[in-house]
């Protein structure tokens, strides 16, 4: 395996998780900073990697008096993912 090099500032929050690619379904391990969510591929080089699975970014989250914390903007407010209110 080569050097990791670290390439982020170090006040600048990110997320770890799974990268995916859309085009090859080629899987990495993947760190990016917060908001970051399409990613070059390093096996075939397209613009289609993103993040595989849930991605929980870092800090304070709302949640549905369910427990839910995955929720939908829409057009009439938020929608829980868990219970659908």
């Amino acid at each position: 395996m080569g050097k990791v090099v670290e390439l982020r500032k170090k006040d600048e929050a990110s997320m770890s998780g799974t990268g995916y690619c859309m085009e090859c379904k080629h899987k990495w391990a993947a760190v990016a900073p917060v908001g970051v969510s399409v990613f070059t591929c390093p096996q075939c080089g397209t613009e289609k990697g993103t993040w595989m699975g849930v991605v929980e970014p870092p800090g304070d989250r709302w949640e549905c008096s369910c427990g839910g914390q995955l929720s939908f903007i829409t057009r009439t407010g938020f929608d829980c993912a868990r219970c659908g209110l």
